[in-house]
């Protein structure tokens, strides 16, 4: 007398030959969901990286412009940029700005300390840059503020770089 057999079968694909190779439907979902994920991750970071790749070559821009100021107030005696210096000086020697487009008055101003303010507001826009003459960065909003030495020659540079919730506004000291 022969015995069916109870329970897993020894071929779990009894409808086909044991010559046939595929993949199952599970199979092939769980690789669709594998290649969906790495899709995702990809697009995830790559806005990222191209954010991070602008914030670098503004922060280099924002160097050259600090080092052209400061070889021309070294050039004339220390005496405090002026609106009307910049075109003649620190815009005409910078040169290779990737992300900034020097025009003096319309993205690239030099204002002073106003007397009697304390601080100058922060910059917001991405395309601006705003030069301080007798101010230091204000640790708190990046904005400039009147510095607590009477070191009136001092020059900060306000910008703003970018982040996934907006500008986020930048202080240097020239």
């Amino acid at each position: 007398m022969k015995f069916k057999r109870l329970g897993v079968a020894k071929n779990h694909r009894p409808n086909r030959p044991k010559s046939s190779r595929g993949f199952t439907i599970i199979e092939t979902f769980f690789g669709l969901a594998v290649i969906g994920i790495i899709i995702m991750a990809v697009f995830l970071a790559v806005p990222t990286l191209t954010r991070n790749s602008r914030n670098t070559q503004r922060q280099d821009d924002i160097g050259r412009i600090a080092n052209s100021i400061t070889s021309w107030v070294s050039n004339h005696r220390g005496n405090t940029i002026t609106q009307a210096d910049l075109q003649k000086g620190v815009v005409n020697q910078t040169t290779n700005l990737r992300q900034f487009t020097l025009t003096v008055g319309t993205n690239f101003t030099v204002t002073p300390l106003i007397t009697g303010a304390s601080t100058s507001p922060a910059v917001i826009n991405l395309t601006d840059i705003k030069v301080v003459t007798g101010a230091e960065c204000d640790t708190i909003d990046a904005s400039a503020k009147r510095p607590t030495t009477e070191n009136h020659r001092s020059t900060v540079l306000l910008f703003a770089i970018e982040s996934a919730a907006g500008p986020v506004p930048k202080c240097t000291v020239v």
